[in-house]
């Protein structure tokens, strides 16, 4: 991979003469400890291949996917990362082993969310071995609010916190289904946290079910969810809850008990 200034714009200056399609990113700003300092560089072309680094793990992935709509449109981004998206990567690798057996025992696709301000972003993926009805790649946001994911996560923040997160945010109707009145979804979040999980029933996007269960930290902190997308033509409302919830709900709990036992070793 190559790192230097003068390497990466001769990599895209090569890329644009031979027909490709070219992004640059570049880090403007960081805080605290980043992984790259400020002006440092990755350049993109359509065909997904990247040369030179902004940062590592999940938000690189989440850079290209946005590179390559950037190389599609024509329209510049500018991209915000938070603490909780910078901080997944430790959790990602803890869940991948999870993240695996519950999509080998579903046969559905199995994601790893966290949040970023009013967004879930997904940070690990395992794709479902049939069609799917929608299909996030790694680094994909969301909103929070309408999505199980989301929900999962909100539900056990803060209520305060979580109530400043949906005042936030846009709650447009994303589907005919989408709920976005305030009060409906903050009865939403406290059956949520009843339960343990949350089913969402095309809200997000027509034809997708989708089944959540929160993570957690050592402290008792919510941390991300885990969570199980279907299509509504090969699954059920009642399906779903006897099936996918206890596959969704151990997964998350497995992570759950594994970061406490690596933050109690380390």
């Amino acid at each position: 991979m190559l790192n230097r200034d003068e390497d990466i714009l001769q990599a895209a200056e090569a890329w644009q003469k031979a027909g490709h399609g070219v992004a640059l990113a570049t880090v403007v700003e960081t805080w605290g400890s980043a992984p790259r300092p400020a002006g440092s560089s990755l350049v993109i072309n359509d065909d997904g291949t990247f040369l030179g680094s902004v940062s590592g793990g999940c938000v690189e992935g989440a850079v290209v996917t946005e590179a390559l709509d950037v190389i599609a449109s024509g329209q510049p981004k500018m991209l915000e990362f938070g603490r909780a998206y910078l901080s997944a990567d430790f959790i990602r690798d803890q869940a991948r082993p999870f993240l695996d057996a519950a999509n080998r025992e579903s046969g559905e696709t199995v994601n790893l969310t966290v949040l970023d301000r009013e967004d879930v972003v997904y940070v690990l993926r395992f794709p479902s071995r049939h069609v799917v009805s929608v299909n996030l790649a790694i680094g994909s946001r969301l909103p929070a609010y309408c999505t199980a994911p989301g929900r999962a996560i909100l539900a056990y923040m803060e209520q305060g916190e979580a109530e400043a997160i949906l005042e936030n945010s846009p709650r447009e109707k994303m589907t005919p289904h989408t709920v976005t009145a305030k009060s409906a979804l903050l009865k939403i979040l406290k059956d949520v946290r009843k339960l343990g999980f949350c089913i969402n029933n095309q809200e997000a996007f027509i034809g997708d079910l989708s089944i959540a269960s929160p993570v957690f930290g050592h402290a008792g902190q919510v941390l991300g969810a885990v969570n199980i997308a279907v299509p509504t033509p090969r699954w059920t409302v009642t399906q779903a809850r006897r099936d996918l919830v206890p596959i969704v709900v151990r997964a998350a709990q497995q992570i759950t008990e594994t970061l406490a036992t690596q933050t109690a070793v380390s």
